[in-house]
């Protein structure tokens, strides 16, 4: 049975993937604290659909190179809830510059930050 033998380029790996989930969840929560601080209009709740689906995309992708697999699961588990409430509430709206709250529905899956900072550490 052959051996595996550890490859620094693997800590690189990890790593290069931590730092890329760091800056999607970033962006998306900036997006989110000016969405809501500053102008809760549709075009700014479009923004952060936009960051949130890359979000989506990357844990689709590459969450299987992360050890906490669970962590990754329940991420994917809020950002597409999220997604399919929004849309729904997209079907509604038509204006760019309308006001737009998003009404979270209660059963939905709080943000998971204990989730994030696991992954992030």
């Amino acid at each position: 049975m052959p051996l595996t033998v550890w490859q620094p380029s693997d800590v690189l790996k990890e790593m290069k993937h931590k730092k890329e989930l760091k800056f999607l969840i970033d962006r998306s929560n900036k997006i989110y604290k000016d969405y809501y601080s500053k102008k809760p209009i549709f075009l700014y709740a479009k923004q952060l659909k936009v960051c949130n689906k890359k979000i989506i995309d990357f844990l689709y992708t590459k969450g299987y190179l992360f050890d906490d697999i669970e962590s990754i699961n329940i991420l994917l588990n809020h950002f597409e809830i999220w997604l399919f409430q929004f849309n729904e509430f997209e079907t509604k709206k038509t204006k760019l510059n309308e006001k737009f709250v998003f009404q979270k529905i209660k059963e939905s899956i709080p943000y998971p930050k204990n989730e994030i900072n696991k992954l992030l550490l």
